[in-house]
């Protein structure tokens, strides 16, 4: 077979056009996440931040989950599992939304008894307002004082937490 002579198997042009499709999704997703990063260096934001719930804290998930019966944890949307403060070692917490109750709570995690306090720090009415105020969350937890830029976002401080690394123990 020459080079000018077209493929006779059909699966190439099906992998062809395979490809073609991936690179055009690569390419939207890599003009997406520019135009998010230029945002987010601009300090640019769509919508005010929600008002924030009186905070309200439980001392475990099983009290937070128990108290409301649509608090349902297998459909939660997580939103990273260290969201880190100041300090060594770091206070940690996780972040979740529940699309029934709206909430955006937050765990402490690691060290602490027993499993962990758990805060609502806002509530969402749906998904896309959620997605939007904290467009970028992926690249931000786990970093270094990424619980400050979290609840920046939110429209708080770190006195919507249970505890701080400062404040000791939750």
């Amino acid at each position: 077979m020459s080079i000018d002579t077209p493929p006779t198997d059909p699966g190439v042009s099906r992998r062809a056009r395979d490809q073609r499709s991936q690179r055009a999704v690569a390419g939207w997703l890599a003009t997406r996440m520019r135009a998010d990063a230029r945002a987010r260096r601009r300090g640019a934001r769509d919508d005010p931040a929600p008002d924030p719930p009186t905070p309200r804290t439980h001392d475990s998930l099983g009290a937070f989950v128990a108290e409301d019966p649509r608090r349902e944890l297998r459909n939660e949307r997580e939103l990273g599992d260290f969201w880190l403060a100041d300090g060594f070692p770091p206070a940690a917490w996780r972040a979740a939304w529940l699309p029934r109750t709206g909430e955006l709570y937050m765990q402490r995690i690691g060290g602490v008894a027993p499993a962990g306090r758990v805060t609502v720090v806002a509530r969402f009415a749906d998904e896309a307002a959620l997605t939007a105020r904290l467009a970028g969350w992926e690249d931000v937890a786990g970093t270094d004082g990424s619980v400050h830029w979290l609840l920046e976002r939110l429209g708080l401080d770190d006195s919507h937490l249970p505890a701080t690394a400062a404040a000791g123990d939750a």
